[in-house]
């Protein structure tokens, strides 16, 4: 099990040294109650990573976490009519593909 003091250091300076070799920002993956617990619910990437949030057994994602107002992806479920996550993009075909090629 990973040590509860490491999962609140800083993840800082990963994020942009991944930003920066690859010239994208990281998409942040997680769910609320993990980034409260483990990153005293914190504002970091809020306004520069996409979200891509684990919320399941709901008709939407509540609350989210670290003051963040919308999510990219929601991951909804872990079964379904597709083998895997179930996972949706909150937005248009045309704007994922847009949201793939880094744009």
């Amino acid at each position: 099990m990973d040590d509860p003091d490491d999962r609140r250091r800083p993840r800082g300076p990963a994020v942009r040294h991944t930003g920066e070799r690859t010239g994208r920002r990281p998409v942040v993956h997680t769910s609320a109650q993990w980034w409260k617990l483990c990153t005293g619910n914190s504002r970091a990437f809020a306004g520069s990573n996409p979200l891509w949030i684990a919320w399941y057994g709901t008709a939407l994602p509540g609350a989210l976490p670290g003051g963040r107002r919308y999510w990219t992806f929601w991951q909804y479920g872990i079964e379904g009519t597709l083998p895997g996550d179930q996972n949706l993009f909150d937005g248009s075909v045309s704007r994922l593909r847009t949201f793939a090629r880094g744009q």
